[in-house]
């Protein structure tokens, strides 16, 4: 919902890494494709706000035919050494059981010169406790190397890895190793082993809020499900915390950081970045139906072991003025609309006892920022929906807090002409959560593009895309075999996405 390549690059966008100069230009590089040809560069776009992007050339990681680094790569990040120079990482032999990484070098993040012509920087381990080729019951994995200093300043480098015990669907590992200059790179054992995943992509280990944390993206799809008490099947970033630096790095059990359930591929791979005093939370989306794209940046908050993400308030940059929500009409397909609504100023009233039903205002804007104070009084549920125009079989979004269900939800609504009221049954991802009757609750829908967020009392619920584009500007408060009150707090429409 921030930045898709342009059609004139012919990039395709995946996996992003971040670097923000002393002077807060923020350069954003992702694994990219084009037709054809596989991830074989580094899409390349800088910005100085994070939501107004500027493309640039991108950097081809791939070897030429023939060389160590042929064919398909794998994802990178970068950093600047203590000799002032940035330096790229980047995965080679991305298919295949050999992956390790290779090294790129820049004066100025613009122009890049690989240094691994003659083959990686950090060839895969073969030796224990890593695994080993003949005792192994998939690919191996050795890629997406993190590189950071630790507390003592050491520079060390992350991986993900597999370790060669326990059964072959925990096997997953975060591979470490030291830097002992920026061609000299020695094994250590792993720095988070805690047999639950199959694989831990694109580790990232930090120090916040007086913990240590190991943050990875993994999904249900590698041979083991995985799970959280929120979301059984689920697909994301997710989080381990430790006292030190060398751990252990321990899992609680509702350690998703972003993503969705159902093992969709929505919010995968998260990355922290310190921006301007606060730690940062950059994603991107990689599909469910529309095409990937960078996502808005999050603030990263720590409570105890617990890590979550609330809306970061430099994206009311895409604001372009508030919405006048006036002229209130009930969907219906006939003479009579389904239940009974009461409007009050910027309080709305909503019931109906079975069934549901939606209270509408015309709006010209299709991408939306508005958040409400919702209280469910009795029933089921209620909530927010958006990007409905007013004729008869049209879709929108809909995102519903279930008293009734103890979820909070997000899907779609659809006006089927031939039915008695809309229909809020088709969901996208749902979250168990306890909802209460009578407990005011504070939502913030994002709706921009095809590309949706749910904040609830502040905190990220979902981040997710879907499949198609809003048909038209609409919002609307829903009840579902309940009754509930609506105070609309505010309402803006956003900059329209850049799409070519």
């Amino acid at each position: 919902m921030n930045y898709q390549p342009s059609e004139k690059s012919q990039l395709s966008l995946w996996d992003s890494w971040v670097y923000i100069t002393d002077n807060d230009v923020i350069h954003l590089f992702f694994l990219a494709g084009k037709a054809g040809c596989g991830w074989g560069y580094a899409g390349h776009a800088v910005s100085h706000d994070w939501v107004h992007w500027e493309e640039l050339p991108p950097v081809k990681l791939s070897g030429e035919k023939g060389a160590w680094d042929e064919g398909p790569v794998g994802t990178g990040m970068v950093f600047r050494h203590d000799d002032g120079r940035y330096y790229m990482t980047y995965t080679g032999k991305l298919e295949g059981t050999q992956q390790c990484h290779g090294l790129f070098v820049s004066d100025d993040l613009m122009e890049w010169q690989k240094i691994s012509v003659d083959g990686p920087v950090w060839p895969r381990s073969q030796q224990p406790p890593y695994e080993q080729d003949e005792n192994r019951a998939t690919l191996q994995a050795w890629r997406d190397a993190f590189v950071t200093r630790n507390p003592e300043g050491q520079w060390e480098a992350f991986c993900a890895g597999r370790v060669d015990f326990g059964p072959h669907a925990g096997r997953g590992c975060i591979a470490r190793c030291r830097l002992e200059s920026i061609d000299t790179w020695i094994d250590l054992p792993p720095v988070a082993d805690v047999g639950l995943y199959a694989a831990m992509e694109v580790p990232e280990v930090f120090e916040f809020a007086g913990r240590c944390w190991a943050i990875f993206s993994t999904t249900s799809g590698w041979g083991t499900r995985v799970g959280t008490p929120e979301r059984p099947i689920a697909a994301g970033t997710f989080f381990l915390s430790a006292d030190h630096w060398q751990g252990p790095y321990r899992a609680i059990p509702d350690n998703l950081l972003i993503g969705a359930g159902f093992n969709k591929m929505s919010a995968y791979v998260a990355r922290v970045v310190e921006y301007q005093g606060q730690h940062l939370v950059y994603h991107h989306y990689a599909g469910n139906g529309g095409p990937p794209a960078f996502g808005l940046p999050k603030v990263l908050n720590a409570d105890g072991d617990k890590l979550y993400l609330t809306a970061w308030e430099g994206i009311d940059a895409l604001r372009r003025g508030q919405l006048d929500l006036t002229g209130w009409q009930a969907l219906s397909n006939g003479p009579q609309a389904p239940g009974e609504w009461n409007v009050g100023g910027q309080v709305i009233h909503g019931n109906c006892e079975v069934g549901a039903a939606i209270l509408r205002a015309e709006t010209e804007a299709v991408d939306v920022d508005i958040e409400v104070e919702l209280t469910i009084r009795s029933g089921a549920r209620a909530g927010l929906v958006t990007g409905l125009p007013a004729t008869p079989n049209a879709k929108g979004i809909a995102c519903l807090l279930d008293a009734q269900a103890g979820e909070i939800t997000i899907g779609e609504a659809y006006t089927w002409i031939n039915a008695s009221g809309p229909n809020l049954s088709q969901i996208i991802d749902s979250v168990r959560r306890p909802v209460e009757h009578n407990r005011t609750y504070t939502v913030r829908l994002i709706h921009r593009h095809r590309y949706v967020e749910l904040f609830v009392d502040g905190r990220l619920v979902f981040s997710t895309v879907t499949e198609s584009v809003p048909q038209g500007g609409g919002i609307g408060c829903a009840v579902e075999d309940a009754a509930a009150a609506f105070n609309i707090r505010q309402a803006y429409r956003l900059e329209p996405m850049k799409v070519e």
